[in-house]
């Protein structure tokens, strides 16, 4: 793999000169590129392609279409172009064994896992079905979010087949996080997460980055499969961040502002926090229908 280039080079030095941003400051850190690998088309599998409606459940493994002639790539639709300009695909299978990313995801699609659906009018996201396999959509890296700077994701959701507990775990999958990426930051600032077994949208606060500390769950509302989610993660100028989670079919909202603990606000971490919206499992699927989440459409503002 080739690991640099001569502009890569450049911004090496100058992270050399300049080192890290305190968060008072208006600038964002610089960010060593990285080489990533591409989506091939001919890696497309053709399936059948279902159809979908508001009152249709989906069977199986649902398949979009990744046709040019009828826009089936999501970077075609003014519903998502805006944010996939600015955001990487992530995808692991086999219980996280296998990783890929894909840049330029305005041009990019799978049948089996990323492209339109349901009339087009739909983007879809699937997982793989094992614990740990996730397929998402993050904020790149030259976008990195810096506390106390105003931005926002928005996505309208509808969710299917999310694993239900096992033992005494209450988990099903995540859906949307802001996460950091700073060296020893061991998991997501926020993450939103349905659980199927409990049939509630839960907020999951990190107090301390690191693996093993305190949590707090915020409870949010009762969910299920196939209900629409509006759903707004922002961050404000305060360095605080504001939830909102409205259920279209229940005409429920619920609206919380986080304040971030210390450990969130250090100068090693506070340039680096990023978006990221996808189906994330906690558990293992059960049968052969995988985790899926249907977009309506999905939004960044201020980055």
């Amino acid at each position: 793999m080739k690991l640099f280039t001569t502009k890569n080079k450049i911004i090496i030095l100058l992270l050399t000169t300049v080192g890290t941003i305190s968060c008072s400051k208006d600038n964002n850190i610089d960010k060593q590129e990285e080489e990533y690998y591409y989506y091939n088309q001919n890696d497309e599998v053709t399936i059948t392609e279902n159809t979908i409606d508001e009152n249709i459940d989906i069977d199986g493994k649902t398949t979009g279409s990744c046709s040019s002639k009828d826009k089936g790539k999501p970077g075609r639709h003014s519903s998502f172009r805006g944010a996939l300009n600015k955001m990487i695909l992530y995808r692991t299978t086999g219980g996280s064994d296998n990783s890929k990313e894909w840049e330029n995801v305005q041009y990019t699609c799978s049948k089996n896992y990323f492209a339109m659906y349901g009339n087009k009018k739909y983007m879809i996201l699937q997982s793989d079905g094992k614990e740990n396999d996730r397929i998402e959509l993050k904020l790149d890296e030259d976008k990195n979010i810096r506390l106390g700077k105003w931005s926002q994701m928005k996505l309208k959701v509808k969710m299917y087949h999310a694993p239900k507990d096992s033992g005494n775990k209450k988990k099903g999958f995540t859906f949307a996080q802001v996460h950091n990426r700073g060296d020893d930051v061991k998991r997501p600032f926020v993450r939103l997460e349905w659980s199927a077994s409990e049939g509630k949208i839960k907020a999951i606060v990190s107090h301390n980055r690191k693996k093993g500390e305190s949590d707090y769950t915020h409870y949010i509302m009762s969910y299920s499969q196939g209900e629409n989610l509006e759903v707004t993660l922002q961050t404000n100028k305060n360095k605080k961040i504001w939830i909102k989670i409205k259920n279209v079919n229940q005409k429920k909202t619920w609206s919380k502002t986080i304040t971030p603990k210390s450990d969130w606000k250090k100068d090693d971490v506070c340039n680096d926090f990023y978006y990221s919206t996808g189906p994330y499992q906690q558990l293992d699927s059960h049968s052969d229908k995988n985790p899926v989440i249907l977009y309506e459409y999905l939004k960044l503002s201020g980055i």
